[in-house]
Formats: structure tokens, C-alpha cells, sequence
């Protein structure tokens, strides 16, 4: 581990937090036990999570193997509270299964009072000597990242669902493998562009490409999952 890479995790310290009760809620559509696996398969140390919302997938890689450090990038911006307010308004199945109409209130409030990114720390706090919050967004903070030395093992994208940050996660990290979520995303003229900018990716690393209900890898053709 080179001293930029160690000046990483020295420069993106954990926020001064209070201690309230977190409340769980995750992106999840599905198919993570592949990450899962892989996680556990490939002894995966440094691993790049680009969007963590509410650190709900965070915990699930943090809980795969106790060995793995996680970076967390996202901007933690204040969209995130209009996306729970109208999810607050909709309630669709996959919320009302993790939490309640109270509960989901109670997280934008603790954003309110305690701010974004404390709220999604606070779900994972028990794991903070294994997590390094970036506040950023792809394609930046691949640039961002690579001035430290840092190369992750394996990067997840959960994040805009745009081409840039496909496309600067292999420019940037050409031996990292790639995953992440959104699979089976249409946009409003019923496209999968998620599926689209994996394949591209993946004929550019002369790789296959491995899907589970939502999730997603490229895989390297000369190893086995």
C-alpha cells in the first residue's frame, strides 16, 4: 500500500456523528448473492461502491467477508430526500416490505437534523474501520480516486445509469472487475441501457457478461465464477 493510497482513507475521515437509532432500506432488485459470492470466491480487499444511497448494499458486501474495505462514493446530495419523499407518496411494494410509512418519515427527518451522509454512515457505523466515505460522483471521482493510487478489486455501479460512469470505471480501473446493478432498468422509451453499456464494456475486455435479476458482472473469460 503506497502513502498516497494511505492519505486516501486520512483525507476522507468519518463525519462528527450523533448516535441515533439507523433504520435499514435498500435499492435491492435482486440477484446480489452473485456479488455475494464473488466477494467471498475471490477474497475481494478493496472494493468500490459508486452510489450507496443508504449504505444498504454496503452492509450486505460488509457482511460477505471480513477482510474486504469498501469505499463508499456518492454525492449525498438533497435529490436523495425528494426521491424518499415521493417514494413516502407512492409507497410501491419493495418499501412497504422493508419499512413502514413512519419509518421512511423518520429517515428524512433524521436527514434533517443529523444531514444526508450521516444517515447513510449511521447504517454501517458498526463497520467504520472498514468503510471510507468519497462525497463524489462518476465519472469524477474515478480521476479523483487514481491520484491516491488506489485500484479496487471489484467496482459496483448502483448509481445515474449513464454511460460515463461505465466507460471511466474501465478507462480508469483497466483491471478491476466490474459490476453492479440496474439490470433490468427500462427508461421511458423502454430500453435497457444498463445492458447496453455493460455489453459495450464487455466486447471492449473481451469478456462475458454474468446476470442475476437485477445485478449484473463482466466477467473474465479466463476465470471461473
Amino acid at each position: 500500500m503506497t502513502i498516497k493510497f494511505k492519505n486516501l482513507f486520512a483525507d476522507n475521515p468519518w463525519p462528527v456523528m450523533s448516535s441515533f437509532e439507523p433504520i435499514q432500506l435498500s435499492l435491492d432488485g435482486g440477484g446480489r448473492e452473485i456479488i455475494v459470492d464473488l466477494i467471498k470466491n475471490y477474497d475481494i480487499k478493496h472494493f468500490l461502491e459508486v452510489g450507496s444511497f443508504l449504505c444498504g448494499s454496503t452492509r450486505k458486501w460488509l457482511g460477505a467477508s471480513s477482510h474486504t474495505h469498501i469505499v463508499c462514493a456518492d454525492p449525498w446530495r438533497e435529490g436523495l430526500k425528494t426521491y424518499l419523499e415521493k417514494l413516502k407518496m407512492t409507497l410501491p411494494s419493495w418499501v412497504s416490505a422493508q419499512v413502514d410509512i413512519f419509518q421512511l418519515d423518520q429517515i428524512i427527518n433524521n436527514m434533517n437534523t443529523y444531514g444526508i451522509m450521516e444517515v447513510a454512515l449511521n447504517n454501517v457505523s458498526e463497520f467504520r474501520d472498514r468503510v471510507t466515505p468519497v462525497r463524489g460522483s462518476a465519472p469524477e471521482i474515478y480521476e479523483y480516486l487514481k491520484r491516491y493510487d488506489y485500484n479496487p478489486d471489484l467496482i459496483y455501479i448502483d448509481a445515474n445509469k449513464e454511460w460515463p460512469e461505465f466507460l471511466g470505471a474501465h478507462e480508469y480501473f483497466p483491471d478491476s472487475i466490474i459490476c453492479g446493478d440496474d439490470w433490468t432498468w427500462k427508461n421511458a422509451s423502454g430500453n435497457f441501457p444498463v445492458r447496453d453499456y455493460v455489453h459495450r464494456i464487455a466486447e471492449m475486455r473481451n469478456c462475458k457478461v454474468i446476470s442475476e435479476k437485477a445485478t449484473w458482472i463482466i466477467w473474465p473469460d479466463t476465470k471461473n465464477l
